[in-house]
C-alpha cells in the first residue's frame, strides 16, 4: 500500500510539473541594459529589438508562448508603450 501510495503522489508531481501548457508573463529585470532581440521565426530575421528604459521606468514586459528548443515565442512591449511585439528569442 505505501508504494501505491508513492507511486500515486509520483504521477501527480510529474503531471503538475510537466504538464503545464499555460502561458508565463515577465518582466525583464529593470537595472537589466542589454537588449532583447525578437526574431520572426527561431533562428529567422530580425524584427525588432527593445531596451528597459530605466530613466523613464519604462521597462520591458513579456508572456511566454510557446518553447521550441532554445528559444521562446513571446509578445513583448514596453510597460507604458503599447506597441507589442509577437515573435521568437533566445
Amino acid at each position: 500500500m505505501k508504494h501505491k501510495l508513492t507511486i500515486f503522489l509520483f504521477l501527480i508531481i510529474c503531471q503538475i510539473g510537466f504538464g503545464q501548457s499555460e502561458s508565463c508573463s515577465a518582466v525583464i529585470y529593470w537595472k537589466y541594459e542589454g537588449e532583447v532581440k525578437i526574431f520572426d521565426e527561431p533562428n529567422g530575421k530580425e524584427i525588432a529589438s527593445l531596451h528597459n528604459d530605466i530613466k523613464n521606468e519604462n521597462h520591458i514586459n513579456l508572456k511566454i508562448k510557446e518553447i521550441n528548443g532554445d528559444f521562446f515565442c513571446i509578445e513583448i512591449g514596453l510597460e507604458i508603450n503599447d506597441k507589442i511585439y509577437v515573435g521568437w528569442t533566445k
